[in-house]
Formats: C-alpha cells, sequence, structure tokens
C-alpha cells in the first residue's frame, strides 16, 4: 500500500489554516508549490490533528507553529514569507502594511470575511479532513 502523502509531516514548521475555506486553501497551496525546500507542512483547522495543534485557540485567523512559537494573523503570513525565497518580496508588502498600521485591520477584515472572499475560487474538492501536500 503506497503511502499517503498527506499524512507525513516532512517539517518542524506547522501551517494551520481552514481547510473549509477556499481562499485559504487556495493560498496553502500556493505556499505548498512555492516551499522548494519544504520547509513547511500544512494542515486544516478542521482536522483532529489540527484541533488538537491549536489546543483550543480560536479559529479565526492563520497559525505558524515553528517549535515552540506560536505565530498568528499578520505575524504568520511573515514567518511564511520569510521561508519562501521566491516569495519573499511579499515581506516588504507587509512590513510596509505595517509601518502603516493598514497590515492587522486588512487582515482581520479579511479573515472575518474570508469564507464570501473565496467562494469565487471553488476549491476541486474539500481539504477540511486532510493534510495539503503535492501528489
Amino acid at each position: 500500500m503506497a503511502k499517503d502523502p498527506f499524512t507525513e509531516q516532512t517539517s518542524s514548521v506547522v501551517v494551520i489554516f481552514d481547510g473549509d475555506c477556499p481562499a485559504c486553501q487556495f493560498a496553502a497551496k500556493s505556499w505548498n508549490k512555492s516551499d522548494d525546500n519544504k520547509q513547511l507542512s500544512f494542515e486544516s483547522c478542521r482536522t483532529a490533528d489540527g484541533r488538537q495543534i491549536l489546543g483550543g485557540e480560536s479559529l479565526d485567523q492563520i497559525y505558524v507553529i515553528d517549535q515552540d512559537t506560536v505565530y498568528s494573523g499578520v505575524a504568520a503570513l511573515k514567518e511564511i514569507y520569510r521561508r519562501l525565497p521566491r516569495r519573499r518580496y511579499m515581506l516588504g508588502i507587509l512590513r510596509l502594511a505595517a509601518a502603516l498600521r493598514l497590515a492587522d485591520p486588512l487582515y482581520v477584515w479579511f479573515a472575518k470575511h474570508r469564507m464570501g472572499l473565496g467562494r469565487w475560487m471553488r476549491p476541486e474538492e474539500s481539504l477540511a479532513n486532510r493534510r495539503i501536500r503535492e501528489d
């Protein structure tokens, strides 16, 4: 029986996202494709593993867990982009937005409306019960 690539964790850095949200699925797939060095693992907050990792934390934002450090919201996005050389330009955009005091309010607004904004993306399948890994 072949190993399911969605069951293996290959990185100690875990990105926890909303697996039911089309926009979140799109972002996680995009980040995974850009992760040439496979530094990130992805886990839906809707899975038993995701809920266990979060330990009761709110499911209203993205989380990055790096060893004993937990990042959420904009800080989590910065950690993701810091690890993706082809997407590192996004760090400059996030820093500019933070300097203008726009990053956090924009992230909170997007997180609140993510389900509606992501509807046009039409995911191929629900990832709510799976980890994201390339086939």
